[in-house]
């Protein structure tokens, strides 16, 4: 069955802020012939609620494994060049606390093993569950990323890990990846351990940037946990704090905390002349990836496609498209009434149905899909409130 992601056709809109009226052509942006190109695929919260840990353990060999909770959409994730995701709870091990879901998340480390096989590369690690295993907890998880060599940027295990540039190249384009939270449930631990979680400030994001502008980065994605949640729409603060970090030299925002779906928004930065100077998109929230939350809105999220291009005659990052997948979690109890979870995708999810091509979907299932598909291009087009201007920058 062949699914595609959903074009979000604003991505031709020249006017900086995505307007209503911009939704009107689906044409791709044209690109020159000698360029190469690169797939950004990004996910939101990925979350591990006590439900979804004890769905996850397997009594017969008595460890846990949550590979199935990814396969119905891993194929769409290997596809990427490179695949990135909010994990957010620790990996401390069972000997810091046990595996426990909200309020104080640790997760087994199978959880770091199927999201490799999953085919994520980059997970990141600051959001305010970051410390709810303290110091050792932030270590710990980074180790076991490690292991099971999965990339992160976002909490530290040293003073130069933190103040190291995370790049990565790919085709030829050096991305640079940088994390930080606004939020944070235990502060203290920074007093002596700063360097443990990078929390938000504008001076720390600013140098950040600038240091892997130093290095050479093409491209500067900036994954941020901010915002209120359960909040459909990203406040005024936080719009205005998403033109800074473009104006600061950011390509691309990926927001999480939320728990639910917001709009996205193209900024373009101008000179008095019309000029453009920069510009950047940003994903206020990517909605939950995977969690046990089971009401509306907050059992849905994306798997965001972005593809761009490298004019290697001038050295120009372009973009080509955006597009997205809507996604749902889908919860239920199997023959042995073993309680499962998976993620779908809702296009494939709806037609399975359909077509009687899967026998865990229900018709309440069924109901849930059918109102996500038809709500989902609503939630993901343009912020109609356009009242920021795009002023000039030095």
């Amino acid at each position: 069955m062949m699914i595609t992601f959903r074009l979000l056709p604003f991505l031709i809109g020249s006017s900086g802020l995505l307007c209503p009226q911009i939704l009107q052509t689906q044409t791709p942006l044209s690109v020159p012939a000698e360029t190469t190109s690169i797939t950004i695929i990004a996910v939101g919260d990925i979350i591990p609620h006590q439900s979804l840990l004890n769905a996850g353990f397997r009594a017969d060999s008595n460890k846990y494994n949550f590979d199935s909770f990814f396969e119905p959409v891993a194929s769409f994730i290997e596809k990427a060049d490179i695949a990135v995701g909010n994990l957010e709870t620790t990996l401390a091990g069972e000997e810091n606390g046990s595996y426990t879901g909200y309020p104080l998340f640790n997760s087994p480390e199978a959880l770091a093993a199927s999201l490799k096989k999953a085919s994520f590369d980059i997970l990141f690690t600051a959001n305010n569950h970051s410390l709810d295993r303290g110091a050792v907890g932030v270590k710990k998880t980074l180790d076991y990323l490690d292991h099971f060599q999965l990339k992160h940027t976002g909490t530290a295990r040293s003073v130069e890990e933190q103040s190291t540039p995370f790049l990565i190249e790919v085709n030829g384009i050096k991305f640079a990846f940088l994390a930080y939270t606004t939020l944070l449930n235990e502060t203290k631990l920074l007093t002596k351990e700063d360097f443990l979680v990078n929390l938000f400030s504008e001076d720390k994001l600013k140098e950040a940037i600038k240091r892997s502008q130093k290095v050479g980065a093409d491209f500067i994605v900036v994954a941020i946990h901010w915002g209120e949640e359960y909040t459909l729409y990203p406040s005024s603060a936080q719009r205005k704090l998403a033109k800074q970090i473009i104006s600061w030299g950011a390509n691309l925002i990926l927001g999480t905390h939320p728990h639910v779906l917001q709009p996205a928004e193209k900024i373009v930065l101008k000179n008095t002349s019309g000029d453009t100077l920069h510009q950047g998109w940003v994903f206020y929230s990517l909605g939950n990836f995977l969690s046990g939350q089971r009401k509306k809105y907050r059992d849905e999220g994306i798997i965001l496609k972005i593809t761009l291009k490298k004019d290697s005659s001038i050295g120009r990052i372009l973009w080509d498209k955006i597009g997205y997948i809507p996604t749902w979690v889908q919860s239920g109890k199997n023959q042995d009434a073993k309680r499962y979870y998976r993620i779908l995708s809702v296009e494939k999810a709806l037609k399975d149905y359909q077509n009687e091509a899967d026998s865990l979907l229900a018709k309440q299932d069924y109901k849930r899909l059918k109102e996500i598909w038809q709500e989902m291009p609503q939630k993901m087009k343009a912020i109609e409130r356009c009242s920021i201007k795009d002023e000039t920058t030095n």
